[in-house]
């Protein structure tokens, strides 16, 4: 992605004709992944607009799959943001009349130490924080339920641990009684691997309890990853049934822990 607009590369390796056995049974290190543009010389790819940190972007199409499924890459957390702008669209729509405040907030660089919820937070001040993530789906050939829990086409989820955050009980509590009424199936997740934004809400202030909800979703940090569009509207349909429930008092209700 240059200034001049995009260019077409090619993630090139080694043909295995010409690389030692035992090069051919470990994965390639990054630092010897390269990108083939055409270029002869530097000079060619500087006219073509290339610099140094220009960024890179996966030449993956949206496609719609067989079942309701989705295929696209950066679900990881395109996802996250049609939750957002849904549940914010359904909300006007439907007219709802809301006894709080709701901040739609969507963070940069989660991946590299969830920068984006820690300057957010500060502003928003939150009493209360929902993330709304791409979950972990391992319901694949080689996925281990010992691992991660979810799968696609069982609902939203809802993680109870991660590798920075113990979800609030009382706020799962909460979420799990609203699904109920409603009908809506919700999993629950535990992991190791990973954290999500609402770690920097838990540590806001005197802290603040809030929960990872999450859209499951196959092969995440691949270039191609998979949901299924029911889960998504159950997601959607939740937050917009218990958003306008947590008025002052169930907040405050929720809060002493």
């Amino acid at each position: 992605m240059t200034a001049k607009g995009p260019v077409t590369a090619v993630s090139g390796l080694r043909s295995p004709h010409i690389t030692p056995p035992a090069d051919r049974e470990r994965v390639t290190p990054r630092d010897d992944v390269f990108l083939d543009v055409g270029a002869r010389t530097k000079e060619d790819a500087e006219a073509l607009g290339i610099r140094a940190g220009d960024g890179i972007v996966p030449a993956s199409s949206f496609t719609e799959m067989a079942g309701g499924r989705y295929l696209g890459k950066a679900m990881d957390d395109r996802v996250g943001c049609v939750m957002l702008i849904e549940t914010l669209r359904r909300l006007k729509q439907q007219g709802i009349k809301l006894p709080n405040t709701i901040y739609f907030v969507g963070t940069v660089q989660e991946e590299v130490g969830l920068r984006g919820a820690h300057t957010a937070v500060q502003a928003v001040k939150p009493d209360l924080g929902i993330s709304l993530e791409a979950g972990i789906a391992a319901d694949h050939p080689g996925g281990r339920p010992d691992w991660v829990q979810e799968r696609l086409g069982g609902g939203p989820v809802i993680y109870l641990a991660d590798a920075a955050m113990l979800v609030n009980l009382k706020l799962r509590d909460f979420i799990m009684r609203v699904a109920a009424e409603h009908n809506i199936s919700v999993q629950t997740e535990v992991t190791q691997g990973g954290a999500e934004d609402s770690a920097e809400l838990q540590r806001f202030d005197t802290g603040k309890p809030a929960v990872n909800f999450a859209v499951p979703t196959r092969y995440l940090h691949s270039h191609n990853s998979i949901i299924e569009r029911r889960d998504l509207d159950r997601a959607v349909d939740l937050l917009v049934a218990l958003l306008p429930l947590l008025d002052a008092k169930t907040v405050g209700e929720i809060s002493s822990f």
